[in-house]
């Protein structure tokens, strides 16, 4: 038996990859946009897919891998979630850890509580990298430990519920970005199907049988391109009905319903005032 073939597996990890960005995205406007935001995502899909892609291929149990996440949520999360409180910006210090542990408890809170942008102050960033990690780690599991990838939709779609439900009202083109995670989901789905239906078990376990006839490849290239067809046409369908079909009240999102976005916190920033700063800290 011989190991997937790189490219069979690059595909995986580009769709398991794109699908948790586009979620992470609803969160952009939280974070002001900022470059260590669009780190600590990346970061967190990169390592997430790394792990899961080593617990299959190592045959690593369920304990080694909590016991390898966890070490890893800490070395990576110093750098790209509590940079601020990293030596020289990458090494972590003694109070780096104790914000990495806490802030999976409290972060959550002050997404919801601190007026956007929240910057990274108080371990904020912990919500883009824990979650995209853990998405990309369950999806990536998921995907290769399971027969069956439409259970890979639950860790993706939770990803994209949660930037949604942490994210503001103005977050990058929602009507974009949802037809893209429907592409991106139906056209790997269907690329799986089509490949398990030719090989048996060819992605359970990272293994694959031999030589796919070259018809059968280019029934699968006819298929894509239909697909991204349909697709295409169901995207600019929805887009054309949008302005008719919204709502006029604006977007709902966690923060707003728990009423704390008109008086909420706002984290000094290195460019305020100091008066500014002050009056933040008197508050």
């Amino acid at each position: 038996m011989n190991k997937l073939p790189l490219w069979r597996f690059g595909v995986d990890a580009a769709c398991l990859a794109l699908a948790p960005l586009l979620g992470a995205l609803g969160l952009l406007d939280a974070y002001g946009a900022s470059p260590n935001f669009m780190l600590a995502a990346a970061g967190g899909i990169l390592a997430g897919l790394a792990l899961a892609w080593a617990n299959v291929y190592f045959r690593w149990g369920t304990w080694r891998t909590v016991g390898v996440f966890a070490p890893l949520y800490l070395l990576l999360g110093t750098p790209l979630a509590t940079p601020r409180e990293a030596a020289f910006g990458v090494l972590p210090t003694a109070s780096s850890p104790r914000t990495l542990l806490a802030g999976l408890v409290f972060s959550w809170k002050d997404m919801l509580t601190v007026a956007p942008p929240v910057g990274t102050y108080g371990g904020v960033l912990i919500v883009a990298f824990f979650s995209t990690l853990l998405t990309a780690v369950l999806a990536g599991l998921v995907a290769w430990r399971l027969r069956s990838p439409y259970w890979t939709l639950i860790p993706l779609l939770a990803m994209f519920v949660l930037g949604i439900a942490f994210g503001t009202r103005d977050v990058p083109p929602p009507i974009a970005r949802g037809v893209a995670l429907i592409a991106v989901l139906v056209g790997w789905l269907a690329w799986r199907t089509f490949m398990s239906s030719r090989i048996t078990g060819a992605f359970n376990g990272l293994e694959s049988g031999h030589g796919e006839s070259r018809g059968g490849q280019q029934l699968l290239v006819r298929r894509v391109i239909a697909g991204a067809l349909v697709l295409a046409g169901a995207g600019t369908i929805t887009a054309a009905a949008t302005p008719i079909l919204a709502p006029e009240n604006p977007r709902q999102v966690a923060a707003r319903c728990a009423g704390t976005t008109g008086g909420s916190l706002r984290l000094p920033q290195p460019a305020d005032p100091f008066p500014q700063i002050c009056e933040n800290h008197g508050r």
